[in-house]
């Protein structure tokens, strides 16, 4: 039977690849705003292009009903927006608000730009909120897989289990599990109607004050993306909500395969770094009983951006025998500073590292170099 080393190793993998499989969603959604966010300079720019005169325009002119061949114009680009809304699953809010819009034949300029910005934030959420889905969906099955694979890979014995059923996952992934009951949906088109409501106050505001319309342009830009503000996930709002959602659908595949495969207890395990919290820490090492299995409670995600993983506990005397017969060398893997790994007892606590290493030993050291 292999040492619980043996099964941190294995399930720490497992771990990786799931959130490295969340960080290329995330990049992939971080293209697609960024898109939508110069989609909006052009609409901004367009706007001013047609409307303005040398000294910019006023909110006074932005106001005014659209002209016959503008209300003309206009009306092709708002069949084009209800056709959209029809294949692309938008939101019942933002289709019935398209159709009472091509019902209404006095429109104001500004009422244009409004609607043609929000189709913009409109279609880049609707993309986002289905990749989101399906990425966690993705998530929960290749966790699952991989977790029952792994057990019965290191225990040399084969069982069988459930295929899972992908409208079954859907469900799960949708419910609220955080304490203030938000789904991951509720957030993100909770971001929607917040950058429109900006979007509309901000222009409202450079139109009255005659503000350079470069300011504003920027300024939106900017705005549109600041989920995504950088390269990196980690760095991101957007990317702690990925993060932390696949975390928890994460912890749900391998409640799941745990279930499936008779497993009776389960181990918490920390990361053994200078990031890892006071929450998490005094949790390593600790053993728990599967009934009792809860994310949020003893299993990841304790907080947003978590690190941590279970693996399965199985019984000492079979983890001895195997750790002899594998010439299992006792440690445990740590990291440094530098995110360089080594190698400490393998019945080593996150407080005992912290205690031995972190406070005067490794990283005590490295504090006073």
């Amino acid at each position: 039977m292999p040492s619980s080393d043996y099964w941190s190793r294995r399930f720490e993998d497992i771990q990786d690849r799931l959130m490295e499989s969340g960080d290329g969603f995330y990049k992939k959604a971080r293209r697609r705003c960024l898109q939508a966010a110069a989609d909006i300079e052009k609409e901004i720019n367009a706007f001013y292009g047609r409307f303005a005169h040398e000294n910019g325009i006023t909110y006074e002119a932005a106001t005014r009903i659209l002209n016959g061949s503008e209300r003309m114009q206009f009306k092709m680009t708002l069949d084009e927006y209800i056709k959209k809304a029809r294949t692309l699953n938008f939101s019942d809010r933002w289709a019935k608000e398209l159709e009472n819009a091509s019902t209404v034949y006095r429109i104001s300029r500004l009422k244009a730009l409004h609607i043609n910005n929000t189709q913009i934030a409109e279609e880049f959420y609707t993309f986002y909120n289905a990749g989101f889905e399906q990425q966690m969906i993705d998530t929960y099955l290749e966790g699952y897989y991989r977790s029952v694979f792994e057990m019965q890979s290191g225990l040399g014995v084969g069982r069988s289990f459930d295929i899972v059923d992908p409208q079954r996952i859907r469900i799960l992934v949708n419910r609220p599990w955080a304490a203030d009951g938000y789904t991951y949906s509720d957030r993100i088109w909770g971001s929607k109607r917040a950058i429109v409501d900006y979007m509309d106050k901000r222009i409202a505001r450079a139109l009255m004050t005659g503000e350079d319309k470069r300011r504003l342009i920027r300024e939106m830009a900017d705005q549109f993306s600041a989920n995504f503000k950088t390269p990196e996930a980690a760095k991101s709002a957007a990317g702690r909500l990925i993060c932390t959602e696949a975390a928890y659908v994460s912890a749900l595949s391998a409640q799941e395969a745990y279930k499936s495969q008779g497993v009776e207890k389960f181990r918490y395990i920390a990361t053994l770094d200078e990031l890892t919290c006071e929450v998490c820490g005094p949790l390593d090492g600790k053993i728990f009983i599967f009934k009792d299995y809860q994310p949020g409670v003893n299993a990841e995600p304790m907080h947003p951006r978590c690190r941590c993983h279970t693996t399965p506990e199985i019984s000492e005397e079979f983890a001895d025998a195997w750790a002899e017969a594998l010439g299992d060398t006792g440690t445990r893997t740590a990291r440094d500073e530098k995110y360089q790994t080594y190698k400490v007892p393998k019945d080593t606590t996150w407080t005992q590292w912290k205690e031995r290493y972190a406070s005067g030993g490794l990283w005590g050291a490295a504090a006073n170099s």
